[in-house]
């Protein structure tokens, strides 16, 4: 066999089986997003300019991701969840939300980065320097 043929086959070997472990990984990445996901802290400032800084919040609020892709928030404990909006994992952090009923019907999606942390947490990062910048949450039993 010629060696341009032989560098051809491995290299498409390569490529069909990253391609399968790319959809493995997508996978795997929207289940471990897949469940009930309680409020904890907020990393936030105080006023315009301040340090960011992480806190613990009192809030009940929960939201819910889906397997089949559906992304639910409930503000309180008397209140029921609420369809927000579908999710898509783009990568291994980043997430990509489409409202439901967008605020602004120029703007029906968005995207957040996330990770998780030790201790079944998850970070959801908004992309701005102000304000509430990030909320950890811990999987909720």
């Amino acid at each position: 066999m010629k060696t341009w043929l032989k560098f051809y086959l491995f290299f498409s070997l390569v490529a069909i089986t990253a391609c399968a472990k790319d959809d493995a990984a997508e996978l795997r990445l929207a289940s471990g997003l897949a469940g009930t996901w309680q409020l904890k802290m907020v990393n936030s400032n105080d006023h315009w300019g301040a340090p960011l800084y992480w806190h613990e919040v009192q809030s009940s609020k929960q939201v819910r991701f889906t397997a089949n892709g559906n992304y639910y928030e409930k503000e309180d404990a008397d209140s029921t969840f609420t369809l927000v909006a579908t999710y898509q994992v783009l990568s291994e952090d980043e997430i990509a939300f489409t409202w439901v009923k967008p605020p602004m019907p120029e703007y029906p999606t968005y995207t957040l980065a996330y990770f998780f942390e030790p201790g079944n947490s998850l970070v959801l990062q908004k992309k701005q320097f102000e304000g509430v910048v990030a909320e950890k949450y811990v999987l909720a039993k």
